[in-house]
C-alpha cells in the first residue's frame, strides 16, 4: 500500500505543503506534522532529493522575499528530511549547503534558508567535522543583518 500512497503524497498533499511553509503563521502543531511528515516520507524512502529540492524550490522560486518565520519553518522540514538519511547522504547534503554558501552568485535569501538548515541539521547532529567556521564567518564580515542572525 505506501507503493501506491506515495504518488498520491506527491501530486495531492506535498504541493499544498510547500505553500503553507511560506506562511508567516505557521508555527506549533502544524509546523510539527510538516516536520513529522518530511521524516516519515525520507524513512519511507520516497525520493530524498527530489524532496529536496522541492523545499529548497520554494525559496529560490518565490516572487518575493520569504519571511524568517518562513526559512525557519522550511530548514526544520530540511532537518527533519535529512534525519532519517544515512550518514553519507546526510554528509553529502551538508557539503553542498556549505559550497553554495561560498558561491558569490547565490541569491541572498537562499543562503539565509541554507544558514538555517545547517542550524537545523546542527541541532540534531554533531557538525564538527564540517569546518564551518569560514562559511559562518564570512555570513557574519560580510552578510545581511539577517545573514548574521542565521549565522
Amino acid at each position: 500500500a505506501p507503493q501506491l500512497s506515495t504518488p498520491l503524497v506527491h501530486t495531492h498533499v506535498l504541493p499544498r505543503c510547500l505553500v503553507l511553509l511560506q506562511s508567516p503563521l505557521l508555527q506549533g502543531p502544524a509546523r510539527s506534522s510538516l516536520r513529522a511528515l518530511f521524516a516519515t516520507l525520507a524513512a519511507a524512502d520516497c525520493g530524498f532529493q527530489s524532496l529536496l529540492e522541492q523545499l529548497l524550490g520554494v525559496v529560490r522560486g518565490a516572487p518575493t522575499a520569504l519571511s524568517r518565520q518562513s526559512l525557519s519553518s522550511i530548514a526544520q522540514c530540511v532537518s527533519s528530511l535529512c534525519g532519517p538519511m544515512p550518514p553519507q547522504e546526510r554528509t553529502a547534503t551538508l557539503q553542498r549547503f556549505i559550497a553554495e554558501l561560498g558561491v558569490a552568485t547565490v541569491p541572498e535569501q537562499v543562503k539565509l534558508l541554507l544558514l538555517h538548515c545547517v542550524g537545523e541539521i546542527g541541532k540534531e547532529f554533531d557538525l564538527g567535522e564540517y569546518g564551518l567556521e569560514e562559511v559562518l564567518m564570512a555570513a557574519l564580515l560580510n552578510g545581511s543583518e539577517d545573514s548574521k542572525a542565521a549565522a
